[in-house]
């Protein structure tokens, strides 16, 4: 009969209860009602930190990511990616130490049940990181097809003009017989000493055949970066609820979209019979498909991005 009471005078009412006049029975409602309340405030404090903590664990994974790539130290830039991605020197963006910090605070936000504003927080942190671990990944890409003379890459949408310069300068100091140019969303790549060679978008003759190669298709731990970059703009692309994806290689920056990345890529997502029903890659080249049919009540994007993990574990 007392109506709502605030959790900070819930103890001094029920003290008062206990020790009135009130019978057993009175009390036990008294308590039980308490009970609920409590049972109900955490029910709403989970709810609206669930969302948050899952954000925060993403990005964590996220800024792993990034670290572990540069830590594999394979490029001839490695120490400047490195000033940028994690270090942070450049305006173009924060580094993982500084997106450490944040979400440190994303946590103290947390504690201090601010949940709209640690959910606001926990995603622009999610995005930086994000845009790093794409900005690693590519920067890989930019290096292969440098070191075999192609003549440009497509841009990924998630990097700034920045972090595109930085790299495109990267490449410029390590190898000194390529100039770097940066149009819109692609990279044009000019050689003092050989003539580029012609890229996947460039070929007159694509072969149609996507098992015609196989014999001559490389390693997948050559591949191992150029894989999870495509399984990465697969599960960007994808829908989320669907169960099938179709997505045109003619998106592919050139050095992702050839034989060597694409049918590693088929074989590894072939064998996940337990994510998908069908793979279908209609060439190893543009033009051209890759279809992929998630298995029964999975979403197809779940489905790559698991299969990205399982790739990645494997190979690295």
């Amino acid at each position: 009969g007392r109506g709502a009471v605030y959790v900070r005078d819930l103890e001094r009412e029920l003290v008062a209860v206990i020790e009135s006049d009130a019978s057993v029975a009175t009390v036990s409602d008294a308590v039980a009602d308490a009970r609920r309340g409590l049972d109900r405030i955490e029910r709403h404090v989970t709810d609206r930190e669930e969302p948050v903590v899952a954000a925060v664990e993403t990005t964590e994974s996220d800024l792993d990511t990034v670290e572990s790539e540069l830590d594999r130290d394979r490029l001839p830039f490695t120490d400047r990616l490195r000033e940028v991605a994690v270090d942070g020197r450049t305006d173009a963006a924060r580094g993982t130490r500084e997106l450490r910090r944040e979400l440190r605070r994303v946590r103290d936000l947390l504690h201090d049940c601010e949940f709209d504003t640690a959910r606001r927080d926990a995603e622009a942190v999610g995005e930086a990181a994000d845009r790093l671990v794409v900005f690693v990944e590519f920067a890989g890409s930019v290096w292969s097809t440098v070191d075999s003379r192609g003549s440009g890459a497509n841009v990924p949408r998630e990097l700034s003009d920045g972090l595109v310069n930085v790299l495109a300068q990267a490449v410029e100091r390590a190898d000194e017989g390529v100039a770097v140019g940066h149009d819109a969303d692609r990279l044009a790549f000019e050689y003092a000493d050989v003539t580029p060679e012609p890229t996947a978008d460039e070929e007159t003759e694509p072969d149609p055949d996507p098992t015609a190669d196989d014999e001559t298709i490389a390693q997948p731990d050559t591949v191992v970066d150029e894989v999870l970059y495509v399984l990465r703009e697969l599960s960007t692309a994808a829908e989320r609820g669907d169960t099938f994806l179709q997505y045109s290689l003619d998106e592919l920056p050139d050095s992702m979209a050839n034989p060597d990345v694409l049918v590693n890529l088929r074989r590894f997502t072939e064998r996940q019979t337990d994510l998908f029903d069908r793979v279908e890659l209609q060439s190893p080249e543009p033009p051209g498909f890759l279809e992929l049919t998630a298995a029964a009540d999975t979403d197809v994007g779940e489905a790559v991005a698991t299969a990205r993990d399982r790739f990645r574990d494997r190979h690295t």
